[in-house]
């Protein structure tokens, strides 16, 4: 199960909200425009920009490494108040639409790309300002035994999803959610935190992810044990993955689903 820090988009907000443009929703469509042209644009055209009362629509013409010309039309939506979104809701690449998936794909790298450039420190220091109070939590990888698992990387979470709905504007049930699983794994994953902090338990939560894709969702370790949590909304089960269960034979694995995550919560 693949989750992206924050939200697929949330971190898109941090990231243009940090770069010194003039033209947030502009920086974040040529960056969408190289991931989904693996990085192959040697050079930017002319840029247009439409307005109405909903949302705006930025178009960026583009020249690729092989002398073909191509556009991006980025669509952003408005906020009651008239404020532009700074991630967009809908995408086409060369006037066909982008699948939803992958465009959070690449909207998570575009994110990242914005974030590694000048003003990675400032971004830092509003993650953890919202961390110290108390809007965001970040947990950290895990790994003991294997070289390919993935403990650079960090994720957060939101301690109320409320928030996280604002910013992605989006207040339907989850079950006519797209992201499901995002806001599951978000609502688990804090709520968890939550009653290890008031039951005073000594537990430490981590993720756990490979290079080839292998993840599971809540690590827990206390006393040299290891508990292994993989979250499916609905009623599904997962199997353990299987490099997991040969690095850490002695641990514990539990899927928790909508049948049994009261237990696991309260």
């Amino acid at each position: 199960m693949k989750r992206y820090l924050l939200t697929p988009f949330a971190l898109c907000i941090l990231a243009t909200a940090c770069t010194n443009s003039d033209n947030p929703q502009l920086s974040m469509c040529q960056a969408v425009a190289k991931q989904l042209t693996s990085n192959t644009i040697s050079e930017w055209g002319e840029t247009s920009q439409s307005n109405d009362n909903r949302s705006v629509t930025v178009k960026v013409a583009f020249t690729n490494n092989s002398g073909q010309a191509g556009s991006l039309d980025c669509l952003y939506k408005k906020s009651g108040d008239g404020t532009v979104k700074t991630a967009p809701s809908k995408v086409a690449l060369n006037g066909q639409p982008i699948d939803n998936k992958i465009l959070i794909s690449a909207g998570v790298k575009a994110s990242k790309e914005l974030l590694a450039g000048t003003y990675k420190n400032t971004v830092e220091k509003y993650l953890d300002l919202l961390e110290k109070v108390f809007v965001i939590k970040k947990v950290t990888g895990f790994s003991r035994n294997l070289r390919k698992e993935i403990t650079k990387t960090v994720r957060y979470y939101f301690w109320d999803c409320g928030i996280r709905n604002v910013i992605i504007n989006d207040f339907r049930p989850i079950t006519n959610r797209r992201d499901k699983g995002e806001l599951w794994e978000n609502y688990l994953m804090t709520e968890r935190l939550k009653k290890l902090e008031y039951t005073q338990d000594s537990a430490r939560t981590f993720f756990w992810r490979t290079y080839d894709q292998q993840e599971i969702d809540c690590i827990e370790t206390k006393n040299d044990e290891i508990a292994a949590y993989e979250y499916k909304y609905g009623n599904t089960s997962a199997k353990i993955p299987k490099a997991f269960e040969r690095a850490y034979p002695d641990a514990s694995y539990m899927v928790v689903n909508e049948r049994n995550y009261l237990d696991y919560i309260s």
